[in-house]
């Protein structure tokens, strides 16, 4: 099914996000998960045996939801505004018939890009430059899987996969995500326009590759398996002040166009070399810069293209 084009819908779509959130007050953490037609959001506490960590969701659910709507994850980027990326989408939720969800990983508890672009899989370096696999108690990516059990509970959804769409850090945080959990309950995921990546090999050493990590070639022929798509905006070539411009990053590439392209380049070499299937696919959106809101209406498409055979 085609997205409808984003920027025809952008003004019905911010007035629809300012309305309905005034009829969507905050959930307190004790009360029931609630998530109502419109825009709205709902605080998700984890559970004490894995972070503990309360965080907002933010959500909006179209007005012909059924319980076999698709179910999308939209992960923000590095100013932690979940409530912006999540109505940049609802035009074309409303469009796709899609449920948005965009949990908020904020920086109280979950500070720095250590514990949401990483996802907090590593204890913190050594003097010598060691680093530790963190218990996986204490990992930030699979509190989807957590928020997405509880958002089915709550709507009566019968999807048992989801998609997951991210730009920029969040983009960071989705491809991680699949490298390090195998995405259980993921159908497709996009990310777009990362800054900079983990590369699928042991040359580099986290977290610019998963050298001292603990994941393993069965967990990586897994993550070479989904449906990844690396989404990139032809235009996306200005090395601004949030891309990282460390030696390391710099070896993957000048620009985040570079470094999108050398990423998937890099797994596809891995899973030739390990004889796995291959599963990702890069997409260019031509004329797009680095923009959340010009990258959704592409990712939109993706997501419906992917889920004709339902899920």
């Amino acid at each position: 099914m085609p997205a409808i084009p984003f920027r025809s819908l952008l003004g019905a779509a911010l007035l629809a996000a300012g309305f309905l959130s005034l009829q969507s007050p905050p959930a307190r953490a004790s009360e029931k998960i609630m998530i109502d037609p419109g825009a709205g959001r709902f605080l998700f506490q984890d559970p004490k045996t894995a972070t503990g960590k309360t965080l907002p969701v933010w959500t909006y659910r179209p007005k012909n939801f059924t319980p076999d709507t698709p179910i999308l994850f939209v992960m923000h980027g590095v100013n932690r505004n979940a409530d912006d990326y999540r109505d940049n989408w609802i035009a074309l939720a409303e469009a796709n018939n899609l449920l948005i969800v965009a949990p908020e990983f904020g920086s109280d508890n979950f500070p720095k890009a250590w514990a949401y672009n990483l996802g907090n899989v590593m204890s913190h370096v050594d003097a010598d430059g060691t680093f530790h696999p963190a218990p996986q108690k204490d990992w930030s990516f699979p509190i989807i899987e957590r928020i997405f059990a509880a958002v089915r509970a709550a709507t009566g959804s019968r999807r048992t996969t989801f998609s997951i769409f991210g730009h920029s850090a969040g983009a960071q945080f989705v491809h991680r995500y699949l490298t390090f959990t195998g995405g259980p309950k993921l159908d497709l995921a996009i990310a777009a326009n990362a800054g900079w990546y983990t590369l699928p090999t042991g040359a580099e050493t986290f977290p610019y590759g998963l050298g001292q990590t603990a994941v393993t070639d069965a967990q990586l022929k897994t993550a070479f398996g989904k449906k990844l798509i690396i989404l990139l905006g032809e235009a996306d070539t200005k090395q601004d002040r949030n891309l990282r411009q460390t030696a390391e990053a710099m070896r993957q590439g000048p620009t985040r166009l570079d470094r999108g392209k050398n990423y998937f380049e890099t797994a596809r070499k891995a899973a030739e070399k390990m004889g796995v299937p291959f599963n990702w696919r890069m997409v260019f959106v031509p004329g797009v810069g680095h923009s959340n809101a010009g990258m959704a209406g592409p990712a939109a498409a993706l997501v419906m293209k992917g889920d004709e055979g339902g899920g």
